[in-house]
């Protein structure tokens, strides 16, 4: 289950000046139509924030790394792209995708390392992809958008949850090469969603947790190995 967040308990406008008051030292955020950072640039410490329908990309070899309390890269507009084959390092958030940035394609093929969630997308309609590595002291990827669609080919790891999912209709595909590990493997909340597995699912208290309410589908295909209780929670799941 998700643990306190600051972002979460207040609108994360009003977060931002509460935590600047926590580290006054930290770097201020670069705000950018686009943003690419190679290998060429070194360690980049500088937050990321994308405006209007913008791209962002590290390529392989580039390094993105921010400081306690900061988040890496926040999008704040409809139809960002961020694409990470790099690595990214957070003391708050890796990747931050707020309310108003609806149809995010969100897509990490390197690493996310971060001390709150990985990838914590709040808009609807949200694509989340990772074909990499994600390692968190919260949750590997929060989602909490209307017909949000999650795959994960790669390595997952949350401290509490591996994928959370609070949005109605959402889809949530874990593949045969697909590793999700936490507390809670996958705990979806939203009505009518549905969850594709054929990979690997541990979690130490479940490894897939429903809502009483929310009429939740599990589809257990060829390879699904799940390490870990399930729980859709009630009536109308599947």
């Amino acid at each position: 289950m998700s643990t306190f967040r600051l972002e979460h308990t207040v609108p994360h406008t009003l977060a931002r000046p509460l935590v600047i008051a926590l580290a006054l030292m930290l770097a201020t955020p670069t705000f950018a139509a686009d943003f690419t950072i190679t290998a060429a640039d070194g360690t980049e410490t500088i937050p990321q924030v994308l405006n209007g329908a913008s791209t962002g990309v590290i390529e392989a070899g580039g390094t993105l790394t921010v400081n306690a309390f900061e988040d890496a890269i926040d999008l704040s507009n409809p139809d960002n792209t961020i694409t990470n084959n790099g690595a990214i390092t957070a003391g708050n958030v890796g990747i931050y995708s707020a309310p108003s940035a609806t149809n995010a394609t969100i897509t990490n093929i390197g690493t996310i390392t971060s001390g709150n969630d990985g990838i914590l997308s709040t808009g609807t309609g949200a694509i989340i992809t990772n074909s990499g590595t994600i390692n968190t002291g919260d949750d590997g990827i929060f989602s909490s958008g209307t017909g949000d669609i999650i795959t994960n080919s790669g390595n997952i790891t949350g401290a509490d949850d591996g994928i959370t999912s609070r949005g109605n209709n959402a889809t949530i595909n874990n593949t045969n090469s697909g590793t999700i590990n936490g507390a809670y493997g996958i705990d979806s909340t939203g009505t009518g969603s549905i969850i594709n597995n054929s990979g690997h699912i541990t979690g130490t208290n479940h490894a897939v947790l429903g809502n009483i309410t929310d009429g939740l589908t599990l589809n257990l295909l060829k390879g699904s190995q799940l390490m870990g209780a399930i729980d859709l929670g009630g009536a109308g799941d599947n």
